[in-house]
């Protein structure tokens, strides 16, 4: 009986132990080229790897695209950002994923320097512009945040631009339309 008491309470004695949760860094920025300040984005996960955006870093230092193996091998830069008309600069946000193809948005960058929304294959093949932001009346700029992704139709938010140049809320097909 003394014995089962004493199991007993050295049992409920290790249940009061605090458990230590598991944390394993899988991987450090710090060589430039590869990305720096992947701060406003979560990374997206397919199957065993997964893909996020640094908003600073890469050969201008205007950002990048990456994969990686959800066990911190194989990062591999699959995008940096230029800037200029037929690019974007300053991801910030999240990348949405559709069978394939990952979307996404720069805060600058495009045709009047206003930001993007862009398209690239998990591959890092394909990439290319679907809007290029403006500063007109109609259009948002500046885009902050991550896209949404619904059927075939993609929906995102500006900070400033619009009639009133508070913002906007606005949707695109995932073709550009």
């Amino acid at each position: 009986m003394k014995t089962k008491a004493l199991a007993i309470l050295f049992a409920l004695f290790l249940l009061t132990l605090p458990v230590r949760a598991q944390f394993n860094k899988l991987y450090d920025f710090g060589s430039g080229t590869d990305g720096s300040e992947p701060r406003f984005s979560e990374i997206v996960i397919d199957g065993s790897v997964f893909y996020g955006m640094t908003c600073n870093g890469g050969g201008l230092d205007r950002g990048t695209i990456f994969k990686c193996n959800l066990d911190g091998s194989g990062y591999i830069v699959l995008h940096t950002f230029m800037g200029g008309s037929v690019d974007g600069s300053f991801p910030e946000g999240s990348l949405v994923i559709s069978g394939t193809t990952l979307y996404g948005m720069t805060c600058n960058g495009g045709e009047s320097d206003l930001g993007t929304i862009f398209k690239i294959e998990t591959d890092g093949s394909g990439f290319s512009l679907l809007h290029s932001f403006s500063d007109a009346i109609a259009d948002g700029n500046n885009p902050k945040g991550s896209l949404i992704i619904s059927g075939t139709t993609l929906f995102g938010m500006t900070e400033a631009g619009g009639g009133s140049s508070m913002g906007t809320i606005f949707k695109i097909g995932i073709d550009g339309s």
